[in-house]
């Protein structure tokens, strides 16, 4: 017997009109901080909340959710705010800026590679 999967969950709605979010997406990162400081920290946390899923506007929902204090993420959303805080952390993103802060990562060294190793010792 198969079971039912039941009716699918409704869409979310955006906690801002769609223009707006279409602004928001298209802005360029130094004007971003800006644009959103306007939205009170629980619109800025429903709109992180609404984009987050959607992988195509995941980079936004972090940089918007990087604009509210990471103790404020989780009273306003719980689990949700943690795991944003630390995608916020993991992308580079520092509390209080949009743009990610360069990180010099430690040069790796690979082993060099020789095509003559057998034979340049006459094993062929």
């Amino acid at each position: 017997m198969k079971r039912a999967l039941g009716p699918p969950e409704p869409e979310a709605e955006s906690p801002i009109p769609i223009g707006e979010l279409q602004a928001l997406y298209t802005m360029e990162p130094e004007d971003l901080a800006a644009a959103v400081a306007r939205y009170p920290d629980e619109v800025r946390v429903r709109l992180a909340l609404f984009l987050y899923p959607r992988a195509h506007f995941r980079p936004l929902a972090l940089k918007i959710a990087v604009t509210i204090e990471p103790e404020r993420l989780v009273a306003l959303a719980g689990t949700m705010g943690e795991v944003l805080a630390e995608q916020c952390r993991t992308a580079g993103l520092h509390f209080g800026l949009v743009e990610p802060v360069p990180v010099k990562k430690p040069r790796e060294t690979k082993p060099k590679i020789s095509l003559g190793g057998g034979a340049s010792r006459g094993r062929w």
